[in-house]
């Protein structure tokens, strides 16, 4: 065999191992760069998601707490949610339950023969909440609009967790039922007993106040507030002087007494030996 060939085929072979190694080599590192790289994709593409995921919850209760907040706050001006959405088939609604029944009964009777007699009809609702960033006479126009009241009709719409009224009159019965006879009946006369949660007679004292003024009595004004008197029992220093000389003068008579009896008896019994 020559031997120079085999020399050459053997070389040949060593150079074709030599590529083949650095084809295998290459062939390694593409492939841990790629799996590196995927797993990098992997890594950013699951903090991505994260990211996501953490932003949409953070969205939900920011919106939950700003629905929270506006229920918190009593909700729209114009929402006429706790009272019926048309004039009620009584004269006295406790939609809140605050009120006895028989008191209610009383109330109810009142305002009925209010309107037999005058022709004013008196639409009273007791309800839980009123907006809390409106005002009650305001939210009673709303009411009176809402249920589309007449010149004789008046609206009156109170609160049993504030303990406050809102009072509104239409144009005839504004004439006896002035705003400012209105206002004091929201502001004063209901909250009186209602701050107290004695509702029953928070409701009586509105209910005859209304019906007074409505059949052109003298008004008789919001409830008085009677306060004790901050001045004390003590007795004065020349009351407390002639208190002083009283006893005196009695304690000397005692004393003298107990001395000059028994003298006396004394005296008494052995005069005749």
């Amino acid at each position: 065999m020559d031997v120079g060939f085999v020399l050459q085929t053997t070389g040949f072979v060593g150079r074709l191992s030599s590529k083949n190694a650095a084809v295998v080599g290459s062939s390694r590192t593409s492939g841990r760069r790629m799996v590196l790289r995927a797993s990098v994709q992997g890594t950013f593409q699951e903090i991505k998601r994260r990211a996501e995921h953490d932003i949409e919850l953070i969205s939900k209760s920011t919106a939950a707490l700003a629905i929270a907040a506006a229920l918190a706050l009593g909700g729209s001006h114009s929402a006429i949610a706790d009272v019926p959405d048309s004039i009620p088939n009584t004269f006295f609604l406790d939609d809140a339950g605050v009120v006895q029944k028989a008191n209610g009964g009383y109330v109810e009777k009142a305002l009925k023969k209010l309107e037999e007699n005058t022709g004013f009809k008196v639409h009273f609702v007791i309800t839980r909440y009123l907006p809390s960033l409106q005002d009650p006479t305001e939210y009673a126009e709303e009411v009176f609009q809402q249920w589309k009241c007449g010149a004789n009709d008046v609206v009156i719409v109170a609160g049993s967790k504030i303990a406050k009224a809102g009072v509104y009159a239409g144009s005839d019965a504004g004439k006896l039922l002035s705003t400012e006879i209105a206002a004091s009946i929201g502001s004063e006369t209901f909250p009186f007993k209602a701050r107290e949660e004695a509702f029953s007679l928070a409701a009586n004292d509105v209910s005859n106040r209304v019906v007074a003024v409505l059949s052109g009595k003298e008004d008789p004004g919001a409830p008085k507030v009677v306060r004790e008197s901050g001045d004390g029992t003590f007795k004065t220093k020349d009351e407390t002087e002639k208190g002083k000389k009283k006893y005196t003068t009695v304690v000397v008579a005692l004393l003298v007494a107990s001395f000059v009896i028994p003298m006396v008896q004394y005296y008494w019994y052995v005069k005749d030996d």
